[in-house]
């Protein structure tokens, strides 16, 4: 992989991923200058600066801008400081790069890919229908992997087909294919998808498949502020206007098998 613009289009660096952004050089009176000579280092949480491993890509036609793209062996780490030296011209330029770590929602490998789209397994479509505006980084296999990931990439999730094609922005620097591992990445922009997890994995409220995301934030807000009552078999919550029973749940405690049924 090379320097590549397409890992600009992520809101922020992703931990353990591809990473690109513009480096700008300054003259000694703080002109615009143009790079002679670039001699990019780094140094991870503090340690031995090195080399990085590509090499910045001065902007055609505007002096003192250059791309840069930092691999996803680089950003594994919790602060990057970046050294852009050069032999001649502009003064050297610093910066800062805090990765972000985010909760991983499931690792899967891929059954196919394109350019703007990945296919996930059937195996987690039940899930994944709900994973807009979450993170997928690959982690091996085409597109993904290399030495300490170095050529992973991180791309934002805007749309998943029934089909199990979640469609990513921007496209992929290298496409993936049915040997890609992926992690799917929750964040701030897709906090429903944990919670449509959780809805999966418990047994006993009605499956998802029959019931729409707005039942169970009615169920919230119900039990929050109605009434409720409960005996040694039943839960019941009631209208707070008028007492009038909303909805019943078995329930049953005797102290060495606890059992509680679904809302009706």
């Amino acid at each position: 992989m090379a320097v590549h613009a397409s890992h600009a289009g992520l809101p922020y660096c992703v931990k353990g991923a591809r990473y690109s952004f513009l480096v700008p050089y300054l003259d000694a009176d703080g002109d615009p200058t143009a790079p002679a000579t670039p001699d990019t280092e780094i140094s991870k949480d503090n340690g031995a600066a090195a080399d990085c491993a590509e090499e910045v890509s001065a902007t055609s036609g505007m002096d003192g801008m250059a791309l840069h793209t930092i691999s996803g062996a680089e950003t594994d780490c919790s602060v990057l400081a970046l050294n852009a030296k050069v032999a001649s011209g502009p003064k050297a330029t610093l910066m800062t790069i805090y990765p972000r770590v985010l909760p991983v929602l499931f690792s899967v490998t891929a059954t196919a890919g394109a350019a703007g789209t990945i296919t996930l397994p059937t195996s987690v479509r039940r899930i994944a229908n709900l994973i807009s505006g979450c993170i997928i980084r690959t982690t091996g296999g085409t597109g993904g992997g290399g030495t300490g990931g170095a050529n992973n990439q991180a791309r934002v999730c805007t749309a998943f087909s029934t089909a199990g094609v979640a469609t990513v922005v921007p496209n992929w620097e290298t496409n993936p294919d049915n040997t890609t591992t992926v992690e799917v990445l929750l964040t701030e922009m897709a906090q429903h998808a944990l919670l449509a997890m959780v809805m999966v994995e418990l047994s006993t409220p009605p499956a998802i498949a029959s019931s729409v995301l707005g039942d169970w934030f009615s169920w919230i807000f119900s039990g929050s502020r109605n009434k409720r009552t409960e005996t040694a078999t039943q839960q019941v919550v009631r209208n707070e206007a008028d007492n009038a029973t909303i909805g019943t749940a078995t329930v049953s405690d005797d102290t060495t098998t606890t059992v509680r049924g679904r809302f009706d």
